[in-house]
């Protein structure tokens, strides 16, 4: 699936706080009422989660997230190959347990 398509449905979602929106990057703050619908959204979209999981991060992924910051406990990341074109999502839950960042990429 195209990446433009991808971005398409994650952003009908209703967000907080849109940070960046480009042709390869999107970054939004969600309130977690919202969690429910994006991660039904993300899991159409990647199948289950990369993170976190019993196999742990492929090497492939953790190349291409440790420029958006990285994954660690706590937080998820949805990733794709997508024939050649790593594509991944990751949601990053705030200390004050209401937000989470979503930060969904592409790496052409």
């Amino acid at each position: 699936m195209e990446f433009s398509k991808i971005k398409e449905e994650v952003m009908s979602v209703s967000y907080k706080e849109i940070r960046c929106e480009k042709d390869d990057y999107f970054e939004a703050v969600l309130v977690k009422e919202k969690v429910p619908s994006l991660l039904a959204k993300l899991d159409a979209l990647f199948g289950s989660c990369a993170y976190p999981s019993p196999k742990g991060i492929p090497s492939q992924a953790e190349a291409v997230i440790g420029k958006f910051g990285g994954i660690m406990k706590g937080q998820t990341l949805y990733f794709s190959d997508n024939n050649g074109s790593p594509v991944f999502a990751m949601l990053w839950p705030w200390q004050d347990k209401e937000n989470i960042t979503l930060k969904l990429g592409r790496k052409g």
